[in-house]
């Protein structure tokens, strides 16, 4: 499961500029190669106070046969001057026909485990001792705030601490100089892009030989464009090359009030 935390973390990155409060609905596609072996779909309502973001990510063709999994997750909380204060996290997935469902409630940064199934005991993650997991945000939080920080301050943010309720990481993004598009790339913008280079510290949590597998050549990337001037950045594509192979993720499809954009 450790090897979709990246295509996890490219579909849950969305978002840039807070006082955008219009319903925004995203469509992404990933592939392997030339093999089609993802789909996700984020919604957001971000106001100037709060925001709540649904996640509904699934595996597809010959990565659905070989890896089966669908992934829900919600993420609720407070927007506090461009800063992300989340409230409750859900998380439902199905993973090789098992369910794991699980639920946090934060409070000043510290979360609490109010639901896990099955218990951190039963799997093959080791629990996360509590000690660790605070100041931390969910995975879906840790996006909004990542694209809040890129749209203000227009740089790559650095590292941002996360808990998903069973695994604990950091999360550092930086600058990727001359990390343009390339023309061939299938997108749905014509203008510039900004490019992060990132990189998982892993804290605890994890599968003993996760790093093993989803070790790549080279940082991931993930590029951030701009479908209209009064539209948030988004992210356009992500990138990860793999022992097994090259993921890329692309926006295929983009809607927001009267404004909808779609790969051709």
């Amino acid at each position: 499961m450790q090897r979709f935390i990246w295509l996890l973390v490219g579909v849950f990155i969305f978002l840039s500029r807070p006082a955008f409060a219009d319903r925004i609905q995203l469509s992404y596609e990933g592939f392997l190669g030339p093999l089609f072996v993802i789909s996700g779909v984020v919604e957001l309502n971000l106001s100037a106070v709060s925001y709540e973001v649904k996640t509904t990510s699934t595996t597809e063709g010959f990565g659905a046969w070989f890896f089966p999994w669908r992934n829900e997750a919600v993420s609720v909380g407070m927007n506090i001057n461009g800063e992300i204060h989340p409230k409750n996290f859900q998380m439902k997935a199905k993973w090789n026909h098992r369910e794991r469902h699980v639920e946090l409630l934060f409070g000043n940064f510290h979360p609490e485990i109010k639901k896990i199934t099955p218990l951190a005991t039963m799997v093959e993650n080791t629990p996360v001792p509590t000690g660790l997991t605070s100041e931390t945000i969910d995975p879906l939080s840790m996006a909004v705030q990542l694209m809040i920080k890129i749209g203000r301050a227009e740089r790559c943010p650095g590292k941002i601490r996360v808990f998903d309720g069973r695994r604990r990481y950091d999360l550092r993004f930086s600058e990727e100089i001359g990390k343009g598009l390339e023309k061939k790339s299938p997108i749905i913008l014509g203008g510039s892009t900004r490019s992060c280079a990132m990189s998982i510290k892993r804290i605890a949590g994890f599968w003993k030989e996760s790093e093993i597998i989803t070790k790549t050549k080279g940082p991931p990337r993930i590029w951030l464009g701009r479908l209209a001037k009064e539209l948030p950045m988004v992210p356009v594509k992500f990138e990860a090359n793999y022992r097994f192979g090259v993921i890329r993720i692309y926006l295929t499809a983009f809607k927001a009030g009267s404004i909808i954009r779609t790969l051709d």
